[in-house]
């Protein structure tokens, strides 16, 4: 359904400047942790399907008590690893309630970056609190 509008606006993309290259397609298949292999599709095919199936174990995670928070931006390590260390951190932002009659209770971080599986964009807990940000539903 949206594979000719998405490979319109790449085509318009591309010709808007002299300097972009079109690249083969890449599985990526190292983001998810898998080796590479001579049948990427089936290899990712299978990854999806377990993921689907068991997506309480999928999602599950340990918590870490590495968190970083100096007022404004929140950051701690990455349950997913993958081979680019700048995708090893979550980044979020801490946004204070604003208005009278707002509820106090909650703060939200909202992710400026992160990664799948990651919980970025779980509620936290005030500054100072020595426990580790809850996950959403948990």
């Amino acid at each position: 359904m949206l594979r000719r509008f998405i490979e319109s606006r790449e085509r318009a993309h591309h010709a808007q400047d002299s300097n972009r290259h079109s690249l083969p397609f890449e599985w990526s298949l190292e983001h998810v942790g898998l080796p590479a292999t001579q049948d990427p599709r089936t290899a990712l095919l299978a990854y999806s399907q377990k993921a689907v199936a068991d997506s309480d174990a999928f999602y599950s995670y340990t918590p870490t008590s590495q968190y970083e928070f100096d007022g404004h931006v929140l950051r701690f390590p990455s349950y997913v690893v993958t081979p680019y260390e700048a995708n090893n951190t979550v980044y979020g932002r801490y946004f204070e309630a604003a208005g009278k009659g707002m509820q106090q209770s909650g703060r939200r971080v909202h992710p400026a970056h992160g990664v799948l599986g990651s919980t970025s964009s779980g509620v936290a807990n005030r500054p100072g609190d020595s426990e580790a940000p809850s996950r959403p539903g948990a």
